[in-house]
C-alpha cells in the first residue's frame, strides 16, 4: 500500500468536523453533571433522605425506617434493640401513618438541613426533621443523618387496669413489660417508643374491661404524647360476677342445717327442729361493681333469705311451723386475674 493511500485513509478532520465533535462532547459532558445534579437532588439530598424515611413509615416498613441512620444510637444493634420491652410497639402491626406524607421546603441553619413535612390528612401541622451531612458516597453524593432520632414516645396510664392495646395491637400487659408493675396493681403507667409522624388509638379492650378509645396525634419528631385510658367493668364480666355470688348463695341455701358451713348467715332456735330446717332466697339483688384503691369491689346490697323449719316445743313436744324472712347487707371483692380468671369473695355487711 502507498504512501499515498495512508494519507487519504488518516486525514484529519476539517474546522466544521471539529466543531461538532466539541459541540457533541459539551453536551454529553453537560448531559452527565445535569443528570448528576439530578440525582443528587433526588436520591442524595436531604430532602431525598427525609422522605425516604416518610415513605418507609407510610408504609410500615419498619425495617428500612429503624435502620435509617440517626434512628437509633450509633452502635445499637437493630435487632436487639426491637427485642427491648419498652420498644414493643415498633412494629407494623401497632402503625397507623398518614394517608399522604411529604416534604414541603428545606432550610439550611450553620449547615444544619431543617426539612418540613406535612401529613395531608392534618395540613396544620408541620412536621420538621434536622439533618447533618455525614460524608459522601462515592466522593460525590452526601449522605446524612438525622441530628436525633425521630422516634416519639408513647406514655401510657392505665387506670383499673393494667393492660392496653394501640391501634388493635396488644394487649400490652404493663406487668410483663416494666419492672415497676405487679401483676396484683390496679394502675400502671409505662413508655414506649413510637415512630413518629403517627395516629394512635389507645384503648383497654377485653371481655371483662373495655375503656373509651384515647386517640392521639404524634406528628413532630422525637415528641411524648400521653394517653390515660380508664378501664370500667363490661357486661360480660358483671354477668360473670352475678353468676359466682348467685351460685355462692344457692350452694349456701342447700344446706339443710342452722348454719350452713362457709356462709355469711345462720340461725339460732330456743327450742328444738323437728326434720331438717329449709332455706331459700326471696330476693336477688343486682350485682354492681365500684373500684377501690386496689381492685373492684361488690357495691352492697339487700339479700332477702327464707327460713322454714318444724319447731318442736320443750315444754309440752307439740310441733308447728315456723317461717322467716331474713335480709342481709351483703357485699365482697372481686380479683380479675391477668389471664381473665375471677375470684369472689363475699362479705356480709352489718
Amino acid at each position: 500500500m502507498g504512501v499515498s493511500a495512508l494519507t487519504r485513509r488518516f486525514v484529519a478532520p476539517g474546522r466544521s468536523e471539529f466543531i461538532g465533535i466539541v459541540v457533541i462532547g459539551t453536551l454529553l459532558l453537560g448531559g452527565g453533571v445535569a443528570a448528576g445534579l439530578s440525582l443528587a437532588r433526588d436520591v442524595f439530598s436531604a430532602t431525598a433522605f427525609v422522605t425516604q424515611y416518610l415513605r418507609a413509615v407510610e408504609n410500615r416498613d419498619v425495617v428500612t425506617a429503624i435502620s435509617m441512620p440517626g434512628v437509633l444510637p450509633i452502635g445499637v444493634d437493630r435487632d436487639e434493640f426491637l427485642t427491648r420491652p419498652e420498644n414493643v410497639l415498633l412494629t407494623s402491626a401497632a402503625m397507623k401513618p398518614g394517608d399522604d406524607l411529604r416534604v414541603i421546603r428545606e432550610e439550611d441553619r450553620n449547615g444544619v438541613r431543617h426539612v418540613f413535612a406535612l401529613d395531608s390528612a392534618n395540613p396544620s401541622q408541620t412536621m420538621e426533621f434536622a439533618v447533618v451531612q455525614t460524608g459522601r458516597n462515592a466522593g460525590m453524593f452526601p449522605q446524612w443523618r438525622f441530628v436525633s432520632s425521630p422516634l416519639g414516645t408513647l406514655d401510657v396510664e392505665t387506670i383499673h387496669a393494667t393492660f392496653f392495646s394501640v391501634n388493635g395491637f396488644g394487649p400490652i400487659d404493663l406487668a410483663s413489660v416494666t419492672p415497676t408493675v405487679s401483676p396484683n396493681d390496679f394502675s400502671a403507667h409505662g413508655s414506649f417508643s413510637v415512630f413518629a409522624p403517627g395516629l394512635y388509638v389507645v384503648e383497654t379492650s377485653s371481655s371483662a374491661l373495655s375503656s373509651k378509645p384515647v386517640s392521639l396525634s404524634l406528628a413532630q419528631p422525637g415528641s411524648i404524647v400521653h394517653a390515660t385510658v380508664t378501664a370500667e367493668p363490661t357486661t360480660a364480666f358483671l354477668t360473670r360476677v352475678q353468676r359466682e355470688v348467685d351460685q355462692f348463695f344457692d350452694d349456701c341455701v342447700s344446706q339443710r342445717v342452722l348454719f350452713p358451713a362457709g356462709c355469711p348467715f345462720g340461725i339460732s332456735v330456743e327450742n328444738r327442729i323437728s326434720g331438717a330446717p329449709q332455706w331459700g332466697i326471696l330476693n336477688r339483688p343486682q350485682v354492681s361493681l365500684r373500684p377501690t384503691a386496689s381492685g373492684w369491689e361488690i357495691v352492697p346490697g339487700v339479700w332477702t333469705l327464707t327460713f322454714d323449719a318444724d319447731i318442736q316445743s320443750l315444754f309440752d313436744g307439740s310441733i308447728s311451723p315456723a317461717h322467716e324472712e331474713i335480709p342481709l347487707t351483703i357485699g365482697g371483692r372481686v380479683l380479675l386475674t391477668a389471664s381473665g380468671d375471677i375470684s369472689v369473695t363475699i362479705d356480709r355487711i352489718d
